[in-house]
């Protein structure tokens, strides 16, 4: 009997095992809830060079980027992290938060405030 895999599973499954082996960016906390005015840090933990990863808001559209100033905070804690901090959340901040690392690959996670 010869078994049939749908070439997108097969396809996901591999890109899954290769995102595992070069180290693809990860977000924590994974689910995070908030109340309006609290300041909050989001985590991004890679196996590369933590400089390289940039930010985004609702998506990786160049528009979206995040930049250190004002409210926002990015921070590079050696060797793995780069941390993302917003001072007195606000109700227009519930979106997700994205790490992007070149063409590596990315994490995100949604706030919800």
């Amino acid at each position: 009997m010869i078994l049939k895999v749908p070439v997108v599973v097969l396809f996901v499954f591999l890109v899954q095992q290769i995102q595992d082996v070069i180290g693809v960016p990860s977000i924590l906390p994974a689910e995070p809830k908030y109340l309006v005015g609290e300041d909050i840090s989001i985590t991004c933990t890679t196996d590369n060079d933590p400089n390289d990863i940039e930010w985004y808001k609702g998506s990786t559209d160049p528009a979206n980027q995040l930049m250190d100033g004002g409210r926002i905070g990015i921070e590079v804690n050696m060797p793995d992290q780069s941390i993302l901090s917003i001072s007195g959340l606000i109700l227009a901040d519930s979106d997700p938060y994205i790490c992007k690392q070149g063409e590596i690959g990315r994490a995100s996670c949604r706030e919800r405030v």
